[in-house]
């Protein structure tokens, strides 16, 4: 225990040297993205993390993602990603099947909204029996909660999916479907910035924060490294999520647990993928 305490007060120097002196010859991360977020977003974000990321320490994060969360997961097995994004069942997911490495849990005040255009008479989710419902693909987590809450409610609904957050505005707006399904955040951002006319109806909470995890062949050093980086990042900078903070063991015995019924459903889906 001495050893490992040294070794992380070695680090914590080690990081705070690198990113003082400007860090001649940074590590570069492929970093894996959530498939849900369009690929512009991503790219504006990716080069604001990036700044502030070289400005803290010793690293560049290199940003991809995948067409879909099947293909994400895929690649993640196939080594094509350092550190990923996940939410929070995929996250349990991969540490349990595949010896991902818990690096931070990321905070962000999210809640999954259901939403309809302005004019709908639709006042809430009781209301949307036989009603066509808008998700994101059929592995996003907030497309498990959903279908759980209609099987729930015994509501006959015909499900259809897109693949981010734009299409299922878009669809809502051209009345190809009732009612949508999206994450507080993104409806939030785009009521700001263009008044969108869309009123939620419900919202529920996630069960727990999605996380940062490393693939089983990153160093400790370089996990350590980068939390410590990314965890002196100013909270709510203009980043996707509020703040980095650690994982101890019982709160990762505390995500499996509130992801066992979501994990389930989401390795059905994979296997009958």
């Amino acid at each position: 225990m001495l050893r490992l305490c040294l070794a992380y007060l070695l680090l914590l120097v080690t990081v705070s040297s690198s990113a003082d002196s400007g860090c001649d010859s940074p590590t570069t991360l492929a970093f894996g993205m959530v498939p849900i977020t369009s690929a512009n977003l991503t790219e504006v974000w990716a080069g604001r993390i990036n700044h502030q990321v070289q400005s803290n320490g010793c690293y560049t994060l290199s940003f991809s993602s995948a067409a879909d969360f099947s293909q994400y997961i895929d690649k993640a097995k196939n080594k094509a990603f350092d550190v990923l994004a996940a939410p929070a069942h995929i996250a349990s997911y991969l540490i349990e099947t595949a010896g991902f490495i818990p690096v931070a849990f990321l905070v962000w005040e999210s809640r999954y909204l259901y939403v309809v255009p302005d004019e709908s008479s639709i006042t809430s989710i009781d209301q949307i029996d036989g009603r066509s419902l808008a998700l994101p693909e059929p592995l996003a987590e907030a497309s498990i909660l959903a279908r759980e809450d209609m099987a729930a409610a015994q509501l006959n609904i015909n499900y259809q999916y897109y693949k981010n957050f734009n299409q299922i505005f878009d669809a809502l707006l051209k009345g190809r479907v009732d009612i949508g399904v999206v994450l507080s955040p993104f409806y939030n951002g785009y009521k700001e910035r263009t008044n969108i006319r869309l009123r939620p109806v419900y919202s529920a909470p996630f069960p727990s924060h999605g996380m940062l995890l490393a693939a089983p062949h990153i160093s400790e050093y370089d996990r350590l490294g980068l939390f410590n980086t990314l965890a002196a990042l100013e909270p709510n900078s203009d980043l996707f999520w509020q703040s980095f903070e650690s994982a101890p063991q019982h709160k990762i015995e505390a995500l499996h647990l509130s992801q066992k019924r979501s994990v389930r459903a989401l390795k059905s889906l994979i296997d009958n993928h």
